[in-house]
Formats: structure tokens, sequence, C-alpha cells
């Protein structure tokens, strides 16, 4: 087992990356995209306009109910009119959300795509650096006794007949500190299992004192690649 992890942990190529993959787009498809942040600003427009709208009136309502001359019952009153307000608040968001989302559904396609993309190639480097290759397979980490591993979605794959582990680079990140190193495991040294994690089945992975528990595909993703390794002419 070996640990090794990219040492410019603060590289990060959004912008660049960025107005590189708009150079690439056609004509139509520039128009498409300043027609998505155009949605999107507007809808951003809307959410706070009405979500404010909305206060307004339910907070104007609430202020127009009678308080009682009482004492006692009057900081009742303000008790009940404080939680009044907070839900009101909600509300008010709620419905500048929903007003809203029509918006901000017609502005995805080619914004999305960008960055789909561009989350992608900022990971070249570190998809290059720790070997990843087909087949690779993503997959949650449930738990681990390697901390920084713990709820995080990760990259399973086989490199130089090693059994590897690190961050998902296949859907990518901009900042280098998501860059969680890799762990490479021979296959001799690996058990796996399926097993339960809080209700729900995982695979649980060991190699010495280290364990992972994952999501339930990697049993039979390691068991099929071990078991070409073994039956190289079995492979299709």
């Amino acid at each position: 087992m070996r640990y090794f992890k990219y040492k410019n942990i603060n590289q990060t190529i959004e912008k660049r990356a960025l107005r590189e993959q708009y150079a690439t787009l056609t004509r139509q498809e520039k128009r498409q995209y300043h027609k998505e942040k155009l949605l999107s600003g507007l809808g951003l427009v809307l959410f706070f306009t009405v979500s404010a709208l909305s206060a307004i009136l339910l907070f104007d309502l609430i202020e127009r109910i009678p308080e009682s001359t009482v004492i006692w019952i009057n900081i009742l009153d303000w008790i009940a009119k404080g939680i009044l307000y907070l839900v009101a608040g909600i509300v008010s968001l709620i419905i500048g959300a929903v007003v809203s989302t029509p918006l901000f559904t017609k502005a995805t396609g080619v914004q999305k795509q960008i960055k789909r993309d561009v989350l992608s190639r900022a990971c070249e480097h570190l998809r290059s650096y720790y070997g990843i290759q087909e087949p690779c397979l993503v997959t949650k980490c449930y738990d681990s006794s390697e901390a920084s591993f713990t709820n995080h979605d990760v990259c399973l794959f086989f490199c130089d007949g090693e059994l590897r582990i690190t961050a998902n680079l296949v859907s990518g990140f901009f900042h280098g500190k998501a860059d969680l190193g890799c762990y490479a495991f021979d296959t001799k040294e690996i058990s796996y299992v399926y097993a339960t994690y809080h209700e729900v089945t995982a695979t649980e992975l060991r190699a010495g004192e280290l364990h992972f528990f994952l999501g339930k595909r990697a049993v039979p993703f390691i068991k099929k690649y071990l078991n070409e390794m073994e039956n190289p002419h079995d492979r299709s």
C-alpha cells in the first residue's frame, strides 16, 4: 500500500478554462449561452422581487393583528408575532422560488455543459498524475479510517496492477484543496465484502488497518477486474 498526492494544491483554472471553453462555441451556442445568462439574471431579479413583495404583504397583515391591553397576553402576542414573522419570511422565499423556477429551468443547457466540461478539464493534470484509466467506478465513500475520504464521491480504478482510490476526478473540481490524494493497493493485500453501513448495503474495502465503506457497486467492479487478471483469456 502506498499514498501519494499532487504537490501544487493551489492550482485552479476556472476563469481561464471558462474563457477557453467559450471560445470553442459556435455562433449559435454563444447566442444560447448569452440568452441563458440573461434568463439566470432575470430569474434572480424575479426571485428577490417576488420574495420582497410577499414579505411586505405578509408582514403588513401581521401588523394589522390587534394587540391586547392585558400585559401578559400582550407578551404572548409579541412571541406569536415573532413566530409569524419568521414563518412569513420563509413563505416569502418559497413563493419567490416557485415563481422564478421556470426561468432558472430554462437557463440550463449550454451553461451547464460548459461548467461540466470545465470542471472535468480542471482535473486533467490530476487524472494524469494518479493514472486514472478505464475501467473506472465513481462511487460514494460513506466512511473511512482516512477521515478526508469520508462522505465524498471517489474514483475506484486499476492501474499498473494496483487498485487505486482518489477523489472524483471524472466530474472534477476547480480547487486543489478538494484533492484527496491517492491510495494504491496491491491486489493481494486487499479484502472486500458486502457490508451494512447505517442500514445501507455497502462495500467494505480493507487493506491492513485502512478501511473504506463504499457503494455496493464496488464489489462486482473489483471482482470483475480480479477475475480478468486471473483468467485473461475470458475477457470479452
